[in-house]
């Protein structure tokens, strides 16, 4: 039961999350972008542990570094002067 409430909870999070990245996308919000997407990535590896009984250490590793990934390039985004050097 409690682990049912739980994966309920994540995908109303993963919902939540779509919409907002949406939104930003759609109407240009860029701020958006930086208060939803670094939630992703651990989120979706949260579910995996959730939902899973042994879960791989590969994929789980993988989903850490798209994470770091992801924010270390929106932040970079946000100065792309920074690369041209």
């Amino acid at each position: 039961m409690k682990k049912e409430l739980i994966l309920k909870l994540l995908v109303l999070c993963f919902v939540i999350e779509i919409i907002g990245e949406l939104i930003s996308a759609l109407y240009d919000v860029p701020y958006l972008v930086f208060i939803f997407k670094p939630f992703l990535m651990p989120l979706l590896a949260y579910w995996y542990i959730k939902s899973t009984t042994k879960p791989s250490k590969i994929l789980l590793y993988a989903l850490f570094f798209s994470w770091f990934g992801d924010v270390f390039l929106m932040f970079l985004a946000v100065n792309p002067n920074k690369m041209k050097k």
